[in-house]
Order: structure tokens, then C-alpha cells, then sequence
């Protein structure tokens, strides 16, 4: 398929823009004729700025609070038709943008076919299988190009460019607000979509222990209301020598630039962890719950670490909702700092996408192992010791209360459970699954696997990533890993497609 003009659609956050640079880079190489427009919110609009695979940004009528009545909806109509594109992504899909691209008459409209009531507006619909959960969001978009094509050749890098007058002028105001030239480390307490932010109580004590090494300086940024609340609070009890502080003073080109001179950025999956991630800048992601998956918004392609203890809490999982603590307060600042150490002392080279992955699958993915006959104990007590050896999360669903005594002294830092179940019990073990998040179940015999499979789908329906069945008699990290990926219409990069 050839073409010469092309529309992103992603009205979205910073850190999902930048999630999309892959594709982007992904359709330049293969079709290198091709001008690329992307539509965004205008205070995303300058991420792309000087950025080669781009030709231009529309900033986006609807988030401008300019599409209010019938008439505007038209003159944005008229306005996208004006460009004359021949194809469309919804990388951002939903029923105001489906029905504008539709109404512009653009003859090629690529989106999420799992979107049902949306397809009637596409024409190249493509399923981006959001509940695959070891796909990573940069995936999610490169995937919708079998749109275009099969044969996709992947270009999965990050690339943000940073103007050298604008690093100039950020450490002109770093310097002016006491930087002494040390080693860098940024910190951004704030968040945005489905992960919760960490206490700003333990962010300062953080600060703190980072200071007791005087090589570092902390930089903390923020904007907006919010991020002022969350930024009173971590300074209250700190002395104004404690840390650099940059509130609304920076726009997002200043973001990219200030980023740039870090070592280490500290914060969760929200967009200057991201930008940080593209500019391979090591990231320590802070991700407290259950419900946002590193699996899915990890950093990408970059030296990192992710650290989160969201099993203290034994309840499902709505970081929309819930106010409690658990998660919280399990994330101690002295556990946090050791990793920050972890990282800064790791060699990059090693960081593959491979090893991130790994990495990524241990910190999102929970294994729950069928025990229902006293012959299996030997296999039990081994899975115990893998789970233990690679620091998986995992949990024994014994089928009575006998083979729960079985397994009362084993020791393992990494079973977050052994608890009783019932075939005829259905309300209790769905509630446990959903509780724990299990995301894979290992099943032992096949004659359990359509029971599991309608426990699956009664799953599905409370947790956002419901569990994939496995039936065998081996495990590795490696089968674990590849038992999610059940769909051979996806785009997975991988080290030999991606670089």
C-alpha cells in the first residue's frame, strides 16, 4: 500500500504521546515518502518539535473547548478534509474522533476492532488486544499498522531532540537556585491515569537519604494545583538546601531539556518518567498498585528498575476509588533507596529489552498453582523453589484442607498465599482470584481445564488482565512468559525486529 499523507489521532497524556514515538519511527522507515502528522493537545504539541519523522502537529479543536456545538463539529470536519489524508490511526480511539475522521471522509480509517460499537466507522479495523497482558503499550501501537500491512519492518527506538539553548537556560536556573554542578536526580511525585502517587511523607525521607551521600543533588518538579498539594506536603519538614525545586517554571520543551542532565528520574508511569525513558535516562519507576501493569507502561528501552509491594493489600484493586494505605505504606523509603542504589551502581549495557521484560513480568505477573491430589507434592515443593529462585509472585490454591497441612512449614519469601478452594464453592474462589490478582493459572490436569476456563471468564468481568490457563507439567520463566502470548496478529518487538 502506498501513500503520501497520513493522521495519528492521540488527544492524550505526555507519556502516551511518547509511547507512540516507536510507531511513528516504525512508518517513516517503511514508508519513508510518507508525511506524518500527528493530532495532539496543544501542551503536548512541542514533543515532537525538530523531530524527523514528523512533518507537523494539529492541535486538537475538541480538547481546545472549541467543538461545543453542531457547527464547530462541522468546521473541524472541513478543517481535517482540508489536509486531504489518505489514511488515519486511531492510536486514541473513541466515538467523537471515529465520528470525525468518518465525516472527513478519509479513505483509509485503521483503529481498535475491539472497540465494537466504534467499528462501523473504521474500515482497517485491527485488535489491539489490551488484555495480552505482556504487551507493552508501545506494542498496542505499533500493532495497529497491520492495518497498512503484515509486513512491517520495526524501528522500536525512543527519539526526543533537545535544543541546546534550552539546556543552556535550564542549568542557568538550576544554578540560580543553588545547583552546585553535582550528579542530578529527578523527582516527580505527581501521577496521572490508573496508578496512585507515593506518600509525599516518604518522598522527603527519600530526599533525605539520598543527601546523606553529598555526591547528588535532588531536583522536584511539578505543575498545577495537584502537584503544588503534593509538593507542600514533601517540603514541609525539609530545609530549602534539601532539594531544587521546579514549580510552573518549566514548558515542555524546558522539561525535555532539564531531563536530559539527569542521572536518575524517580517517579511513576506519568510523562517525565517517559520523557526520561526516550532520552535514555535511567528511571526508577515507582508503581504502588495492583492495577497498572510495568509489563504494559514500563519504561522503555532503558536502564531501569520498577519497585512496588502492592500484595500487603488483600483487597481488588481500583486506584480510581480507593483511599486506603496499604499499598502505600508497604513501600518504605529505606526499601526504595536500596533499589535507587541498585540501579545506579548497574551496568546500562545489560538492560536489553529482553532483561527489562523479565523484569517487568516478575513485578506484574501473579501465578496461582493447582493443588488438588497428594502425588503432587513433590512438583508443588519444586514450584516453590523456582518462584523463590527467580522472585516470582505466587500462590497455592489447595484443593482441601489436608494438602493445605502438606505445605504449612514451607518457607518462601515469594508465596503470597496457600489457601483452601472448593469446586463447588465458585462466589469464594472467584473472589480469591480477583483478590490476588492472579493473572496465570498452572493447572496439572487436563480434565480441570474447562472448569478453569469458565472461572476465567467469570474473572474477567472484576480484573482488568484476567488469568491465562496453563496445563503442563514444566515450568520456566520462559514458558510463563510465553503462554501470554496466545494471538499472532499482535506486533511483539523483540531484540532481533526491534533495533
Amino acid at each position: 500500500m502506498t501513500f503520501k499523507k497520513l493522521l495519528i489521532v492521540r488527544p492524550d497524556a505526555i507519556g502516551d504521546v511518547v509511547l507512540m514515538i516507536p510507531m511513528i519511527n516504525t512508518i517513516k522507515l517503511n514508508w519513508p515518502e510518507c508525511d506524518i502528522y500527528v493530532l495532539q493537545q496543544s501542551y503536548t504539541a512541542d514533543l515532537f518539535k525538530d523531530h524527523p519523522s514528523v512533518k507537523s502537529v494539529i492541535i486538537d479543536r475538541k480538547k481546545q473547548g472549541q467543538c461545543k456545538t453542531i457547527k464547530d463539529f462541522w468546521n473541524y470536519v472541513s478543517y481535517i478534509r482540508s489536509f486531504k489524508f489518505e489514511v488515519v490511526i486511531h492510536s486514541f480511539l473513541d466515538d467523537f474522533y471515529a465520528r470525525l475522521m468518518f465525516c472527513a471522509r478519509i479513505p483509509v480509517r485503521i483503529g481498535d476492532s475491539q472497540k465494537l460499537f466504534l467499528r462501523f466507522y473504521l474500515n482497517r479495523s485491527v485488535a489491539q488486544r489490551f488484555r495480552q497482558l505482556t504487551l507493552h503499550e508501545v506494542e498496542h501501537n505499533l500493532t495497529l499498522l497491520r492495518g497498512l500491512s503484515q509486513t512491517i519492518t520495526v524501528d522500536s527506538k525512543m527519539n526526543l531532540f533537545v535544543q541546546k539553548e534550552r539546556v543552556k537556560k535550564i542549568k542557568n536556573l538550576l544554578s540560580s537556585k543553588g545547583w552546585l554542578g553535582k550528579p542530578l536526580i529527578g523527582i516527580h511525585p505527581s501521577t496521572g491515569g490508573g496508578n496512585r502517587f507515593w506518600s509525599p511523607d516518604y518522598y522527603r525521607q527519600l530526599i533525605q537519604l539520598i543527601n546523606r551521600d553529598a555526591h547528588f543533588q535532588v531536583v522536584v518538579t511539578g505543575i498545577g494545583d495537584k502537584d503544588k498539594q503534593l509538593i507542600d506536603q514533601l517540603s514541609n519538614g525539609c530545609s530549602l538546601n534539601d532539594f531544587i525545586l521546579l514549580y510552573n517554571e518549566t514548558s515542555l520543551l524546558d522539561l525535555m531539556a532539564y531531563t536530559s542532565l539527569l542521572t536518575v528520574m524517580i517517579g511513576t508511569d506519568t510523562g517525565p518518567t517517559h520523557i526520561a525513558a526516550a532520552l535514555n535516562i535511567p528511571v526508577l519507576g515507582v508503581s504502588p498498585t495492583k492495577f497498572v501493569k510495568s509489563l504494559r507502561w514500563g519504561p522503555w528501552k532503558t536502564n531501569s528498575r520498577v519497585v512496588g509491594k502492592p500484595f500487603n493489600c488483600d483487597l481488588v484493586c481500583n486506584p480510581y476509588k480507593c483511599q486506603l494505605m496499604y499499598c502505600i505504606d508497604a513501600l518504605q523509603p529505606q526499601y526504595v533507596y536500596q533499589e535507587l542504589q541498585a540501579l545506579l551502581d548497574s551496568d546500562s549495557k545489560l538492560y536489553s529489552l529482553g532483561y527489562l521484560r523479565k523484569n517487568w513480568f516478575k513485578h506484574s505477573v501473579n501465578i496461582a498453582v493447582i493443588f488438588s491430589h497428594r502425588s503432587q507434592l513433590s512438583f508443588i515443593k519444586k514450584w516453590i523453589e523456582f518462584i523463590d529462585q527467580y522472585q516470582l509472585r505466587g500462590m497455592v490454591l489447595c484443593l482441601n484442607s489436608e494438602l493445605e497441612k502438606l505445605l504449612l512449614n514451607e518457607k518462601s519469601k515469594s508465596l503470597i498465599g496457600i489457601e483452601i478452594f472448593s469446586f463447588l464453592r465458585l462466589k469464594q474462589l472467584i473472589d480469591l482470584l480477583a483478590k490476588y490478582d492472579i493473572n496465570l493459572i498452572h493447572i496439572l490436569q487436563s480434565n480441570q481445564r474447562l472448569f478453569w476456563w469458565f472461572i476465567r471468564q467469570i474473572v474477567a468481568l472484576f480484573i482488568y488482565c484476567p488469568p491465562v490457563i496453563y496445563l503442563g507439567t514444566d515450568f520456566s520463566l520462559k514458558i510463563y512468559m510465553d503462554s501470554f502470548n496466545q494471538y499472532e496478529d499482535v506486533i511483539i518487538v523483540t531484540e532481533k525486529n526491534g533495533d
